[in-house]
């Protein structure tokens, strides 16, 4: 299997993210750290001095840059090498996605590659961006923007059908708004063959099928998922970012996004950054818990424009903030 097609294109199913970094990192622990245009307040550093070895090396990417592509292959090899631990974006902190992207890239059982995106979050984020995209749908619009309209599908699928998704799903498969469905009636009726297969089976299943159902039967499915799936993420939210929700679902039933286009950009990137970084940075603090013992850098490789928010977040736990200059001096002493 092409890694950058089946384990890393999650990354790049966020169809509304810009692509230009605003900001980068310079530090987070020395002085005043500073994201360009924004200073981290003194009181966060005062938190990260008090732990000065609590560290992780935040990488900005280009998710379609073949330089930043070319990292990421040189990172998993560090991995193998037992070099570092990396904690990638776009794979859901669950065993099976962990499991299944280690086999996928070749890697042993217990390689230090872990997931940091929330599988519940993932699934109605991807739901929400087809959603709002198949309403305004282009066939003939750019191959890059049909691609990534293509994985996301397929990845929302596979999320349907992922063992560990299973004990929140229950809503989704005896949810009366699907029962004519062309995709639900496919995923209801293979079910539990569907989810005794590994990830790049359930790819290919999904691939070979995709092609087959209309626009309007997906526009129908990810209403259906966004609706069924808000309640219980606005309990998970904090307060502060529920605004962006109940803004978002106001939109569901609006034919397309044209006549608001500003506005609705602006909240839907809210959604992809604010409050997908919430999800990000309790992960990658998990993964630090779980692994510090192994003496290791942790790191992991981000969109240009989640580095602030995540750098902000991780200093507020007592993290110091690094980058690939630093990563490259440590990695050398290994």
């Amino acid at each position: 299997m092409n890694i950058f097609k089946s384990c890393f294109r999650g990354v790049e199913c966020c169809v509304q993210k810009i692509c230009y970094f605003f900001g980068r990192i310079t530090q987070c622990c020395k002085g005043k750290p500073k994201v360009k245009g924004t200073i981290i307040p003194d009181d966060f550093v005062e938190l990260v001095k008090k732990i000065e070895d609590r560290k992780v090396y935040l990488i900005p990417e280009n998710h379609f840059s073949s330089a930043d592509n070319s990292f990421q292959r040189e990172i998993v090899g560090n991995i193998s090498r037992k070099k570092l631990i990396y904690a990638m974006e776009g794979v859901e902190r669950d065993a099976f996605s962990e499991k299944e992207l280690r086999k996928a890239i070749g890697l042993n059982e217990d390689a230090n590659l872990y997931g940091i995106e929330d599988a519940f979050f993932t699934i109605f984020n991807h739901a929400s961006d087809l959603n709002m995209n198949l309403k305004d749908y282009n066939p003939n619009a750019i191959p890059e923007f049909l691609t990534i309209i293509h994985n996301t599908k397929t990845d929302l699928l596979c999320s349907f059908v992922n063992k560990t998704n299973q004990s929140y799903l229950d809503n989704f498969w005896s949810n009366k708004l699907f029962q004519t469905n062309p995709i639900f009636k496919f995923l209801q009726a293979n079910k539990e063959v569907l989810i005794s297969k590994d990830l790049e089976q359930q790819v290919e299943i999904f691939e070979r099928k995709i092609g087959g159902w209309t626009n309007a039967s997906w526009v129908e499915l990810t209403k259906g998922v966004v609706l069924i799936l808000a309640p219980d993420l606005k309990k998970n939210l904090p307060e502060k970012n529920h605004r962006i929700l109940e803004y978002l679902l106001g939109t569901i039933d609006k034919k397309g996004i044209s006549d608001n286009q500003t506005e609705f950009l602006k909240f839907r990137n809210a959604l992809q950054l604010d409050l997908r970084n919430d999800f990000i940075a309790d992960n990658l603090a998990n993964v630090y818990n779980i692994t510090k013992d192994l003496k290791k850098p942790l790191v992991s490789i981000l969109g240009e424009h989640h580095i602030p928010g995540i750098t902000k977040l991780l200093c507020t736990k007592g993290f110091t903030i690094l980058g690939k200059k630093e990563l490259d001096a440590e990695l050398k002493k290994s």
